[in-house]
């Protein structure tokens, strides 16, 4: 194999690689994105949850089944953040 044909060859390797690095950084961020509208759908939903049993003006129980949800969103919420930064 000759001096051309070895550029050649290393030019070919080198466009595939950056192709397929494109490719992953692109999937990469978008993912990265939809996580974070995850993040911020959940916090939401804790929000409105919140927000809503103060507004009902409930007695106990509907305070501690607001608590325990929270603490649901909350732990699905950390999950969330553990994947993100897995990422």
């Amino acid at each position: 194999m000759d001096h051309f044909e070895k550029l050649e060859l290393k030019k070919e390797i080198t466009t595939e690689v950056r192709e397929d690095i494109a490719r992953a950084t692109g999937k990469l961020i978008t993912r990265r994105i939809l996580l974070a509208l995850a993040i911020i759908g959940l916090e939401t939903l804790i929000w409105l949850l919140i927000t809503t049993s103060v507004m009902s003006g409930g007695k106990g129980f509907n305070g501690i089944s607001a608590s325990y949800f929270v603490m649901c969103l909350r732990i699905g919420q950390v999950g969330a953040y553990q994947w993100f930064k897995a990422e």
